[in-house]
């Protein structure tokens, strides 16, 4: 735990963010429970139908939060660069004065309000959020509209706090130099993983290859990829296929598997986040498949539930977490037939599968719920004595 706050010193720290996550709930918590830390979470919706969670499975939210109105139309809401309107948010912020804001994301009305709050009445900001390096390649022009405003929101704020190096990376790409950047690594609560999970029983090697894929049924995931592979390793492995999510795409995916392969596999649809990390225990190897992920902490959580993992090589979890053959495989191209090569290469040594699985998990562990926030405590406690003598505010003993 990070002891670097200035004694008897209490700060108001605002964070700006979505609806509530299960990813996220933890971090809140902690950062809550941070001595010196006057937390207030504003979220500005309080769902919407793409979330990959179910919205109502939310923790009882052990921090201070306000529900903020959404002002922006249904229709407008999937527009790029609008999403949510809290059209509160100013006043809210006035009313609570903080000394520091965390804002996540940069693509919604919502955070420019608070970056105009932020510049407004010079309160420092850090920005948080998963951009991925390697995925910024679009070249139309409201990416460089995106550049340029990135550019500028990096040379206001107080700091950055990357998720892991592929963020790094991405952050100094826009301008960020050293002494803006507080690493808080995305992370899971690995505790809880366990608790759900338990002690995993040694692999039978007589049983068939669980295969299990976990998140949204859209066209970024790539499932299509995976069952492409696996309508042809069925034919020669003894496996099966677990898919726990929905999406628009799942009547399409269904009807592209062979009748064997279809026979084999088991659609669950969307599942509470704890009954979808209980899936895991039930499974071998995990496999993401996406065409576009920025993390993926649902690599988290299987690396945590003791699985190996199959990934591309430019997934942001892939590149810090998974070494290649020591916790599960790194794919150097994403098609079909990497993903049929490395179920392959997993089905062959099943002894070997198990040892990975355990070293994934001892992998993981580093990356925490504690080490995210002790990050953005290190930014706070950095950016609030610059604050204005008038606004520090010293703790009654």
């Amino acid at each position: 735990m990070n002891d670097s706050m200035p004694k008897n010193r209490s700060y108001r720290v605002a964070v700006i963010t979505g609806p509530p996550a299960p990813y996220r709930e933890p971090v809140f918590a902690e950062l809550a429970r941070r001595p010196g830390i006057d937390l207030k979470v504003f979220h500005a919706a309080t769902g919407h139908a793409d979330l990959g969670w179910q919205a109502t499975e939310a923790s009882e939210r052990e921090y201070p939060h306000v529900f903020l109105e959404n002002y922006m139309p249904e229709r407008g809401r999937r527009l790029p660069a609008v999403g949510y309107l809290s059209l509160g948010l100013p006043a809210e912020l006035s009313a609570f004065r903080p000394d520091y804001l965390i804002v996540y994301g940069y693509n919604q009305l919502s955070q420019w309000l608070a970056f105009r709050y932020a510049m407004a009445h010079q309160v420092p900001y850090a920005l948080r959020s998963d951009s991925n390096v390697y995925l910024d390649r679009s070249e139309t022009w409201q990416s460089s509209v995106r550049r340029r405003l990135v550019h500028q929101l990096v040379r206001r704020a107080h700091a950055v706090l990357p998720v892991g190096s592929a963020n790094r990376m991405y952050w100094q790409k826009y301008g960020a130099v050293d002494s803006q950047i507080f690493m808080a690594p995305y992370a899971v609560d690995n505790d809880k993983v366990d608790r759900l999970v338990g002690e995993r029983p040694s692999r039978d090697p007589s049983v068939p290859l669980r295969l299990l894929y976990l998140g949204r049924l859209l066209q970024r995931k790539g499932v299509d990829l995976l069952l492409d592979a696996f309508n042809r390793f069925v034919e020669t492995a003894s496996s099966t296929l677990t898919i726990v999510g929905d999406g628009s795409e799942r009547a399409r995916l269904e009807s592209m598997q062979t009748e064997w392969a279809r026979q084999q596999t088991h659609w669950l649809g969307k599942l509470p986040n704890e009954e979808a990390i209980k899936a895991m225990r039930d499974a071998d190897l995990f496999v993401l498949p996406s065409r576009y992920e920025p993390w993926g902490l649902v690599v988290n959580e299987a690396m945590a539930a003791g699985l190996p993992v199959v990934a591309h090589r430019e997934v942001g979890a892939a590149i810090d977490l998974v070494e290649d053959t020591v916790h599960g495989w790194i794919l150097p191209t994403l098609s079909a037939d990497s993903i049929y090569f490395a179920l392959n290469q997993a089905a062959s040594d099943s002894e070997h599968l198990a040892q990975m699985g355990q070293m994934a998990r001892a992998r993981v562990q580093d990356w925490s719920i504690q080490r995210t926030v002790d990050g953005m405590m290190a930014a706070i406690t950095d950016g609030c004595p610059s604050r204005p003598a008038e606004r520090e505010r010293v703790m009654h003993e």
